[in-house]
């Protein structure tokens, strides 16, 4: 036991040692090598020539990938396009509202300008027209005064049942009987009313106007020259205002908007 002590310390022992190991690693690696070598041989090499092969999933991964940027770019560039179309339909909706606009004000000019001509000339002819006051005319329609022109005193008035003044007259006739102008003139107004019904204004000049109302079957329009004795209408059923007082013609005449009596101007008129 003493004796391999002593070999173990002494310094030969651990050289052998030493090479030993140092031959055993080299074995090792010689051996590595050579398999490496031997599967480097046994792996077949790539041919360059050769097509190369995809794997499958793979090949699919790509084509759907391809697939979705294609997808993507094909919505995008709808997107694109359909802001781009609706951009333009709002151009031209905003583009045609302007023209209607603009068509429509200048649709308003000209009936202004129309109507602003139509009185202008109804007010250059109606200054032309020369009654004064003095002539005769003609009385509307043949028949009885059942409510006569009273301004300085009150009638009575059956339907409303009140005194009051009477700025016309009313002629008894049946209904459908024609009235005629009693002077010439223009006709400037044809309005409907409560109490006269369809009321006709003629112009006589001088600021003198007659008035036919309870009136219907009005042949003469506003801005007409009428003849003295021309036939303008009928007499239409009373308003309510006189269903008392029975069928007539309202007829009044003016200066200056102011009542005139009407027996003083009127042929044969009671």
């Amino acid at each position: 036991m003493s004796r391999m002590n002593g070999i173990i310390k002494s310094k030969g022992f651990y050289v052998a040692l030493g090479t030993g190991l140092a031959a055993f690693g080299s074995l090792m690696v010689a051996y590595n090598y050579k398999s490496s070598l031997q599967d480097k041989d046994n792996k077949p090499a790539i041919d360059l020539n050769e097509a190369y092969v995809v794997d499958s999933e793979e090949e699919n991964r790509t084509y759907n990938t391809t697939e979705i940027l294609k997808e993507e770019t094909v919505n995008a560039n709808s997107t694109v396009n359909n802001k781009k179309k609706e951009t333009e339909d709002k151009q031209v909706k905003k583009e045609e509202t302007t023209t209607e606009k603009e068509n429509i004000a200048e649709e308003e000019y000209v009936c202004e300008e129309v109507v602003a001509n139509v009185e202008n000339d109804m007010e250059t002819r109606i200054a032309k027209l020369e009654y004064n006051g003095e002539k005769i005319m003609a009385t509307p329609l043949d028949g009885e005064v059942i409510l006569p022109y009273s301004m300085d005193t009150t009638v009575y008035f059956k339907t409303l049942e009140q005194y009051r003044c009477n700025p016309g007259m009313l002629i008894a006739a049946e209904e459908g009987t024609d009235f005629i102008s009693a002077y010439a003139g223009i006709v400037s107004a044809i309005e409907d009313t409560k109490e006269f019904g369809t009321l006709i204004t003629v112009e006589l000049g001088n600021g003198y106007k007659t008035y036919y109302g309870q009136a219907m079957n009005v042949c003469v329009k506003v801005g007409d020259d009428v003849a003295v004795g021309q036939v303008i209408g009928e007499v239409a059923p009373v308003s309510s205002y006189y269903k008392q007082e029975g069928n007539h013609l309202y007829f009044k005449i003016t200066k200056d908007d102011a009542p005139v009596d009407p027996v003083t101007l009127l042929k044969d008129a009671k």
